[in-house]
């Protein structure tokens, strides 16, 4: 799937989660909120890549979530090998 196709079935299913970029940095991917708390948070060097950590992580968060992606009998990696965990949640905060 897609990055919009994955970010469309995670808002239709009321799953809050967000990206940003700071140049030559990577994409910062979270899944969940500043007011309910985060719930997975990763660094990836492709936007293609934040399609499958988002896909990937939900499946794994959210395993009743009915997601058209996730097999039930499916075993799931947390994330994909190649994403590198951010070290806090901090480094999502807005300035």
């Amino acid at each position: 799937m897609s990055l919009p196709d994955v970010l469309t079935v995670l808002y239709s299913r009321e799953i809050n989660c967000g990206l940003s970029c700071f140049w030559d940095g990577g994409w910062d991917v979270w899944i969940g909120d500043e007011l309910n708390g985060f719930c997975a948070a990763a660094t990836v060097d492709l936007i293609a890549d934040a399609a499958v950590w988002f896909a990937e992580a939900a499946a794994v968060i959210f395993p009743n979530a009915d997601l058209p992606w996730a097999a039930p009998a499916s075993p799931r990696r947390w994330r994909p090998d190649h994403a590198k965990q951010t070290p806090s949640r901090a480094m999502l905060k807005p300035v």
